[in-house]
């Protein structure tokens, strides 16, 4: 997970690359495709016939939060054994395996007890946000969109610092 988290630092346009071979090392090939028209899916999981695991993430979402969350989702599901043949993740499903994965990409990319100590605080300053990015090794923007998806700040607050990833096509 950490060689995971640490791809999030580098050059956009060389994620691809680095994931596919961090997972390669896994045993897992990993593939970025075009996002299908009217299917609300931002990744999905598939075994082959050999046994071999396939995480394939979606560009239906240009925020890079976004993606790191559903990327980190996706490795819940490989973990949980949550794939007989293919899993696909739609947006709107609430099964026990969502919940279980969702909370699994929420724990590995910011530690829980960290973060609720951070969220006691009060103190939600793009510095305080930073400073804590920093610690935990993750960009600032995953603990932003944490915070508006948890309602602690608004959506448009700090959203100048959220990254956007432009994919080539």
């Amino acid at each position: 997970m950490p060689l995971i988290k640490n791809v999030m630092h580098s050059q956009p346009g060389s994620i691809d690359n680095e994931l596919r071979s961090v997972f390669s090392e896994c045993g897992v090939k990993f593939h970025i495709v075009k996002h299908f028209k009217g299917a609300p899916v931002q990744g999905f999981i598939e075994k082959a016939k050999s046994e071999q695991m396939m995480l394939c993430m979606t560009i239906r979402q240009a925020w890079a939060d976004v993606f790191w969350f559903t990327l980190f989702q996706e490795i819940g599901h490989i973990l949980n054994d949550d794939v007989k043949i293919r899993f696909v993740d739609y947006d709107f499903t609430d099964t026990e395996e969502e919940i279980l994965a969702d909370r699994f990409a929420q724990d590995t990319l910011l530690n829980p007890d960290i973060y609720e100590e951070f969220i006691k605080t009060g103190n939600f300053s793009i510095e305080a946000i930073k400073e804590l990015a920093k610690r935990e090794n993750i960009k600032p923007y995953i603990i932003i969109g944490r915070m508006q998806k948890e309602k602690h700040i608004q959506y448009q607050t700090y959203s100048a610092e959220k990254d956007r990833y432009k994919w080539a096509k």
